[in-house]
């Protein structure tokens, strides 16, 4: 699965994917708002990412290509175990729009949410936190929230 290995970031440092990631999580959701379907880009791209992320950092196996980093100078044949295990608070904007805005199932992504849940503040990230009270949204919340449908 090539998803979070096209960032490079899945070989060099575990953590980083989260930082990444949740960026464009931030990006997408004002683009809902604005009617732009930014989560289901390249056949929901974003959400295959997480679910490789949320699978690896709750224990299990994910698939790997060994790679070479844009520059030519780093070789990578496995993917980081440094801070592997380490859920970071942006799961419950990911699950709450995939899984119950749009019925999309992500397991691995509502498993990571349950595990941190109510996600608190992140103090090392680019990314807020406090998704359960930003995001949680409910079924009867699809056409109310989101532009797009």
């Amino acid at each position: 699965m090539e998803i979070l290995r096209d960032v490079q970031l899945s070989a060099w440092l575990n953590g980083f994917k989260f930082v990444n990631a949740a960026k464009l999580m931030r990006h997408t959701y004002p683009a809902w708002h604005q009617g732009v379907d930014l989560y289901g880009e390249s056949d929901n791209r974003l959400l295959k990412g997480f679910e490789y992320t949320a699978r690896y950092n709750l224990g299990e196996d994910v698939p790997f290509v060994p790679c070479v980093d844009t520059t030519g100078k780093y070789r990578h044949q496995k993917i980081s175990t440094m801070s592997r295990r380490r859920l970071r608070p942006v799961y419950e904007m990911v699950w709450n729009h995939y899984q119950v805005r749009r019925g999309i199932p992500a397991p691995f992504t509502k498993q990571a949410a349950d595990k941190i849940r109510p996600e608190g503040a992140f103090a090392l990230g680019d990314h807020p936190g406090f998704g359960t009270f930003f995001f949680a949204a409910t079924a009867d919340d699809r056409e109310v929230i989101g532009a797009a449908s």
